[in-house]
């Protein structure tokens, strides 16, 4: 998800010939670095799922580019429902060929799959899709680099993970990135 932001404003350049500030191109190789130290901590190694991972980051890119678009003129909700329609009937066909159906499903398993379909996708997806609408979409990129960060934030309070030299690091530099894309407000709160 963190490469697709970064991906982001560099397809929208190639797309529809939108052209980011230079702000935003600095603040987007501050975040490849502050992501590097996220995720590099046991160092390089390629696996064929990279591949996989690098086309969903082109996918993601694609989506936010698309979703910037379409949140113009159409409403936030429609979008919203679209996008989940389609990934809930793909996904559906995908399920019946590939998995078997569970003999017996619990209300406890019930809840949390209403939980997860409720709040954690639909809202989630409902609140990135009107966040698009109202900001250019090489912003949004920066600002959904900080899903990491707060991953990595929650972990260590909710697991008691303890974050390393090299996470604190990426963390802030990804904080950097964001403050670097905003160049130009920031400068302007600070004068007044």
């Amino acid at each position: 998800m963190s490469l697709g932001a970064i991906l982001t404003p560099i397809m929208a350049k190639f797309l529809f010939g939108a052209s980011p500030s230079n702000s935003v191109w600095y603040a987007s190789l501050v975040a490849i670095i502050g992501l590097g130290f996220l995720s590099l901590a046991n160092g390089l190694d390629f696996e064929l799922s990279h591949l996989f991972f690098l086309g969903s980051a082109f996918c993601v890119a694609l989506q936010m580019n698309l979703l910037s678009r379409f949140s113009l003129n159409i409403h936030v909700l429609v979008l919203t429902s679209i996008q989940l329609i389609v990934t809930g009937v793909v996904l559906l066909l995908v399920s019946f060929i590939f998995e078997t159906m569970p003999e017996s499903i619990s209300n406890e398993a019930i809840k949390w799959l209403l939980l997860s379909i409720v709040i954690a996708t639909s809202l989630r997806f409902f609140l990135q899709t009107y966040g698009l609408s109202l900001t250019p979409v090489s912003h949004a990129a920066i600002l959904l680099n900080l899903e990491p960060v707060w991953t990595a934030i929650l972990a260590t309070f909710w697991f008691s993970e303890v974050m390393k030299a090299n996470q604190i690091i990426g963390c802030s530099l990804i904080f950097l990135a964001m403050l670097v894309s905003r160049w130009h407000q920031f400068k302007e709160f600070i004068k007044k």
